[in-house]
């Protein structure tokens, strides 16, 4: 296996494998706690709750959603099968149903995305309340599987040609919490305290009663089963160990209030998931004799089911509050995971110190069901509710042709997901990628040509041309946009024209991590037309905390593409903007020409929470939106019509000719801007191109603050043109959102608080400084005999700090090695790059690997690398042991075939092992290292 260096990014996640935690908040909810399930299959985790399905990968990503709920029939499912249809390949699901209010039977059917529910078929059967999850489906290795219900339990098989078959139905008569297959025999458990083992035809083998317990989950151990539940007497957390004959062996009780889900481990030991004594999610690791090693938690709530991996366990939980909100975390090997946040399925999000968006698709940006997606951090308030384009022109007719919204229920939006010509419902998401998985894909292709770890799923998937890797939309509908209209930006380096990751190609990014989406206006609304255009957007961030400025911008580069045979006169281009500066009922806006910008900031002193909206305090932002590369012409305002009383020429547009009259910086009804009072004075011949460009801070001047709006929560609208756009042009335009932090208030000395940062990022933004990045190639081959230059040379930079001591731009190696160079840009922002330069080999073939092994793994004293091909007296091996981000902590040089690397030093976690001899790279393993005792 050859070398991958992880970088870890700030969602807490590594870049294409190597450990990955999270702990994800569903945005979908489960009737009751027992309603949910969780399975592995093919490396993805199925979690189920009664009308939801989602995957995801082991990095948390989601790669697909089903929601089979259906108002006129709300059947629930309790148990779910994911399979493939062996004609097309395309997945399928085997469901378990049954009927809110009814104990009397249940359906199975088969789930099609996109066709709905088919073969359904009925059993009749008395199963019970809601209080486990039944009838539970069994998989069996010949690709049958097992339904257990309460009087009944049956052998099924299924083909969607055919449909179901029955081959055997026999007798049950338990009311089953768990039902688990244990070899030919079935084994059950109930809340009653009842744990049973049947034969073939159904028979017990035996039945054991457990006074006092409530028991909710089985899990098959060498000779006998392990059971979970409650001592209904203490009210603690319980686990029985019982032999073949189901006989208890011993039991364990913790401070836990009750497990309700359990599995084995690799070493012989077990966790339990379930309810810590504080009401939180718990975990609890044992060995094989129930000794407990270790308990932790994570947050209010249930753990219901559990699973181990390879790099740690699955939880899956929920609220105790009906309908429940189910949790899905992944922890480390010791049971280490992060703090909750929601889960994002068609939605992405950019982190920083500075910064917290959200973006979904659509042409609305920050805005979902929960409010405003635009945060400041640190602060955890919103800035921005709502930011959208609008474009409007005239074609050869003299006819208006308009692409317009405000928010992302806007019935009058004529935008949709996609390129121009390709299928809406296969753009209903964004993609992500950071640098971090760039250079990880490079270096990992780099060493031999070759992929050894998994893909990113929006790397995988990202919409480049050609990519045949994007086949399923989040609902598993397959892709149906011919993959030569795919837009997204790569870099294609093998020459080919198509974006393939497994032959190196890699998405070009910005920042440090970026959000690309795409959408058109190929719909039209109320007789107008649009005009034709596509934009492709790419919303992107800087890892900088050495520069506020820059960590607090993101910025967003939009390129609008007129794909239609029209050409367009007197077109303009602007951004409706919604401010929420925390409390959003207390904004005043302005403009700034002379910095191609406008903003918000708060109407007083103390910006408290309000209507479920965190508030700012006494340290209050100025939200600014800059125009880069493009002048802003225009600025006006327009006001909320839901609060208070609005004249209806100053309310949101809604109609083309409205959009259009705003985007030439006149009111909703033709009436030109005025500089005095609210703005909107007809018959005043004092017609201005910008909404309150004074200073706030000065009495003097045009200003919110010396002539306050009508009514609270006004809006923005910037705008650039007039401008020809003819057929088959492009034309971009950078924006920057800067959050300027804590500015005194009311009524903020803008020209000193905020133009300085204004000038300068525009300074940066002129110079190429935002957009310089250095780079090493990530792998280099070293001729023997030969040197190679370095060169990490960007505009503008500051300094140069490279691992070998040297301070210049670039350098020349004649050793292998790893080499890495810390750029100070010319915006004061660190980055950091790397390169791996290995020896190239006397044959044009690839070099075998090295084979080594790491023994004992986990370890908590030491661990020996053995290496055959390492032997005493052929040159010394080096060793270089790094942590989870990549930095070497211990290098130490020795000789022979089994080396010793001491862990008595290090804590507790994940670390990297390099090995080197002679020269010769010869990759990277991991190594946990365990707490001792």
């Amino acid at each position: 296996m050859k070398s991958l260096f992880l970088f870890c990014g700030l969602l807490w996640t590594c870049s294409l494998s190597g450990q990955n935690t999270w702990n994800l908040q569903m945005p979908f909810t489960s009737l009751t706690l027992d309603f949910q399930g969780l399975a592995e299959e093919n490396g993805q985790y199925l979690l189920h709750t009664n009308w939801n399905v989602l995957e995801v990968d082991q990095a948390g990503t989601a790669t697909g959603e089903l929601n089979t709920f259906n108002q006129l029939a709300p059947v629930v499912q309790t148990s779910v099968i994911k399979r493939s249809d062996p004609a097309s390949g395309h997945p399928y699901f085997i469901l378990a149903r049954r009927v809110p209010g009814s104990n009397t039977g249940y359906r199975l059917a088969e789930y099609r995305p996109g066709i709905g529910f088919v073969h359904e078929i009925t059993f009749a059967d008395s199963i019970g309340s809601f209080s486990g999850l039944r009838p539970v489906l069994l998989e069996q290795p010949d690709g049958a599987f097992l339904v257990v219900g309460r009087q009944f339990y049956r052998k099924m098989r299924y083909s969607p040609d055919q449909g179901f078959t029955e081959e055997w139905v026999r007798p049950f008569g338990y009311l089953a919490s768990h039902a688990i297959l244990y070899g030919d025999q079935l084994a059950i458990c109930e809340v009653s305290g009842k744990v049973a083992l049947l034969d073939e035809t159904g028979i017990a083998i035996w039945t054991q009663n457990v006074a006092d317990a409530a028991l909710w989950r089985l899990a098959p151990v060498p000779n006998g089963l392990l059971v979970c539940g409650q001592n209904l007497a203490s009210a603690k957390a319980l686990i029985l160990r019982l032999d073949e004959n189901g006989d208890e062996l011993w039991r364990v009780e913790t401070s836990d209030k009750i497990y309700q889900g359990i599995t084995t481990t690799q070493d012989g030991g077990f966790v339990a998931a379930g309810t810590s004594e504080n009401n939180q999610i718990t975990l609890a690791r044992f060995d094989a004799n129930g000794n407990l090693l270790w308990q932790k938690e994570y947050g209010a709530g249930a753990g219901m089911r559990v699973l181990e991996d390879d790099a740690g366990y699955l939880v899956v939980s929920g609220s105790r509050i009906n309908p429940a909100n189910p949790v899905l975390i992944r922890t480390d090997p010791n049971g280490l995971a992060p703090g909750r946040e929601p889960a994002m399925i068609r939605n992405r999000r950019i982190r920083n110190d500075d910064l917290d968006v959200t973006v979904r698709p659509g042409a609305s940006m920050f805005s979902d069901e929960n409010g405003a997606t635009f945060r400041s951090a640190p602060d955890s308030a919103a800035t921005i509710f709502a930011f959208a384009p609008l474009i409007g022109g005239l074609d050869a007719a003299g006819n208006l042709r308009t692409a317009a919204t405000t928010y992302r229920n806007d019935s009058n939006s004529n935008y949709q997901t996609g390129p121009f010509g390709g299928q809406a419902a296969d753009f209903n998401k964004v993609w992500r990628v950071t640098r971090d998985q760039v250079r990880a894909l490079r270096r990992d292709f780099g060493a031999d040509q070759g992929l050894d770890h998994p893909l990113p799923y929006d790397i995988l998937t990202w919409p480049a041309k050609g990519n045949a890797h994007y086949q399923y939309n989040m609902d598993f509908m397959p892709v149906s946009t011919v993959p030569n209209l795919f837009t997204a930006p790569f870099t294609d380096v093998d020459g080919d024209g198509a974006y393939d990751p497994y032959k190196g190609d890699y998405p070009e990014i910005k920042g440090d991590q970026m959000i690309w989406s795409v959408m058109n206006d190929g719909s039209s609304y109320a007789g107008a037309s649009g005009l034709g255009v596509e934009m492709q957007i790419s919303v992107y961030a800087f890892n900088c905390p050495e520069n506020d400025a820059i960590g607090g911008s993101l910025l967003a580069d939009y390129k609008v593409i007129n794909r239609s045979p029209e050409d367009y006169a007197d077109s303009y281009l602007g951004f409706f903007t919604d401010f929420d500066i925390g409390c959003h009922v207390d904004d005043y806006m302005g403009s700034l020409p002379d910095h191609d910008a406008y903003y918000a900031y708060n109407a007083t002193a103390m910006d408290d929470d309000c209507q479920g909206r965190t508030g700012f305090g006494a340290a209050i932002p100025v939200q600014t939106v800059q125009f880069f590369d493009r002048s802003l012409d225009r600025a006006i305002h327009c006001l909320n019509n839901s609060v208070g009383t609005v004249l209806p020429a100053m309310a949101d547009p809604a109609a083309p000719q409205e959009y259009y009259y705003y985007l030439q910086g006149r009111w909703r009804d033709g009436t030109p801007l005025t500089g005095t009072g609210n703005g909107y004075n007809p018959g005043n011949t004092n017609e201005v191109e910008f909404a309150f460009p004074g200073n706030p801070g000065s009495p003097q001047g045009w200003t919110m603050c010396t002539a306050p709006p009508p009514q609270a929560d006004p809006r923005m609208i910037g705008t650039h043109g007039p401008f020809d756009l003819s057929a088959g042009d492009t034309f971009n335009i950078r924006i920057g959102f800067t959050i300027h932090p804590d500015i005194p208030h009311p009524c903020p000395d803008i020209p000193s608080e905020v133009h300085p940062t204004l000038e300068q990022i525009r300074t940066w933004n002129g110079a190429g400084a935002l957009d310089a990045l250095p780079d090493l190639g990530q792998v280099l081959t070293l001729q023997p005999g030969q040197s190679l230059t370095l060169n990490a040379d960007i505009p503008g930079a500051l300094a140069y700090q490279w691992s070998n001591g040297a301070n210049a731009s670039g350098i020349t190696i004649n050793q292998p090695g790893i080499y890495t160079v810390t750029v100070t840009a010319a915006t004061g922002c660190k980055i950091e790059e790397e390169v791996l330069v290995q020896l190239s080999t006397s044959t044009q073939d690839k070099a075998p690997l090295t084979e080594w092994t790491i023994r004992p793994n986990p370890s908590s004293e030491y661990t020996w690398i053995e290496c055959r091909e390492c032997p005493a007296g052929s040159g010394a091996t080096r060793i270089v042991v790094r942590n989870a981000q990549g930095t070497a902590l211990r290098q130490m040089e020795t000789a022979g075939p089994i080396l010793r690397v001491d862990a008595a030093t290090l804590p507790a976690g994940l670390y990297w092992l390099e090995l080197w001899q002679d020269g010769r790279y010869l990759g990277t393993k991991k190594w946990q290292t365990l707490a001792r005792f």
